[in-house]
């Protein structure tokens, strides 16, 4: 992924850069002008000149030639990819995914021991005794086959005191938080959880009530509690059983 995100912004560097000349554009834009109608380009009336104008007068930008479609859209599109790529993207953390696909084995990082700096630093792992770890467990994996970051976890398990550091690793690795859960959880269980019925809840409750609703497969075994209910309060009134 990391190279796919390099190999686009170099790209669109590369197309920002260059100057594409009239006989590149003019054929297909002037096609293009004709296909559509385009008039000439419209302008405020003069008796507009002193007005604050907040409705639209009919103008509207018309693209006459190559060089305003280069100006007005190309280029603009371009250096708004880009953009967007280099603050998604940065060198930082293009570096850290780096660092995070050392413990992938899908991954042409993986076990590299000249990019583990990044993410070792970001979860307080000593970098060199990670390093010295995967010098070790490169030679004992040579002759088995590890198809994902599971099986290398699996792997790795019963020789938790031999390699501490790699496995803090990886376990911290398929734990970031890389999906969209606190949206997808207002959108899916908000609605259940605080209707108009119970709009006085507070922030803390709304929130444990969720995660109770979202992780109720491993949070609470509810016959337990029921059971404890009961025990405490025989004399209630409602019907447990």
């Amino acid at each position: 992924m990391r190279a796919n995100v390099a190999g686009t912004i170099v790209a669109g560097e590369q197309l920002s850069g260059e100057q594409l000349s009239r006989e590149q554009l003019s054929g297909e834009h002037h096609s293009w002008i004709q296909q559509y109608h385009i008039h000439r380009k419209t302008k405020i009336p003069s008796r507009f000149n002193d007005c604050f104008i907040n409705s639209t007068v009919g103008q509207r930008e018309t693209l006459s030639t190559s060089t305003d479609f280069m100006n007005q859209i190309y280029f603009p599109l371009i250096d708004s990819m880009l953009v967007e790529l280099n603050d998604k993207f940065s060198l930082k953390t293009l570096s850290f995914m780096k660092s995070i696909a050392t413990v992938y084995p899908e991954s042409k990082n993986f076990l590299s021991i000249n990019d583990v700096d990044e993410f070792s630093r970001h979860i307080d792992v000593d970098s060199n005794a990670l390093k010295n770890e995967f010098i070790v467990i490169k030679t004992m994996l040579m002759s088995k086959t590890i198809n994902n970051v599971i099986q290398f976890l699996n792997e790795l398990i019963p020789f938790s005191t031999a390699f501490p550091q790699t496995l803090r690793m990886i376990k911290s690795a398929i734990t970031m938080p890389i999906s969209q859960v606190a949206c997808e959880r207002s959108f899916s269980k908000m609605k259940i959880i605080k209707n108009y019925l119970r709009n006085s809840m507070s922030d803390k409750r709304s929130s444990d009530l969720t995660v109770m609703a979202v992780e109720r497969n491993i949070a609470i075994d509810y016959e337990r509690i029921i059971d404890k209910f009961a025990r405490n309060h025989k004399n209630s009134r409602i019907l447990l059983y």
